[in-house]
């Protein structure tokens, strides 16, 4: 099992691997709070259905077919150990960031999800509160080489020479290469 998380801007990913204290990826409440007013997939509708609170990830199971990256975007891998925690939800299916009252009946958590995993839907929704720091973003699978080379140049320019221990060069792989 994996988790993935897309960026429809690879550039975010300055401010996503370059904050100071670790913070990682930020759910649209956070990012606000803090000044950072980056748009992620729909943080607009995210504020109104609740789902601006929490970070969204996809889970893969191995060997099963999943949504494709964008020919735009980035996606990052993050280290499976996050289900560890115990400020998430999961719905087998996108629920569009809906979070109310509403939703709950259809939420699984930590009990449920084994019984999920062999028919896990490809647009399922991992929702974790608030964010997912740096030190659980295992790598970046951007869509094309050139991208890359624009996107590490970018690092480098802001100081980012490394991620997690790993060279910067082998934290952000090319689809081609993945």
């Amino acid at each position: 099992m994996g988790l993935i998380h897309d960026l429809s801007d690879p550039d975010a990913l300055v401010h996503i691997l370059g904050d100071p204290d670790g913070s990682g990826l930020l759910s649209s409440t956070q990012r606000y709070g803090r000044g950072l007013f980056v748009n992620g997939m729909s943080t607009g509708t995210d504020f109104g259905t609740g789902g601006a609170d929490g970070v969204f990830t996809r889970v893969v199971a191995r060997g099963r077919r999943h949504l494709g990256l964008h020919s735009h975007g980035a996606r990052v891998l993050i280290d499976a150990d996050q289900v560890g925690r115990s400020d998430w939800y999961f719905f087998n299916f996108d629920n569009f960031g809906r979070a109310g009252p509403a939703q709950f009946r259809d939420r699984k958590l930590v009990p449920e999800m084994r019984g999920t995993l062999p028919r896990l839907a490809s647009s399922n929704e991992m929702v974790f509160q608030h964010g997912i720091p740096v030190d659980a973003l295992r790598g970046v699978v951007i869509p094309n080489a050139s991208t890359r080379r624009r996107i590490i140049q970018k690092l480098r320019d802001a100081g980012i020479t490394e991620v997690n221990g790993k060279p910067i060069e082998k934290f952000i792989m090319s689809r081609e290469r993945f």
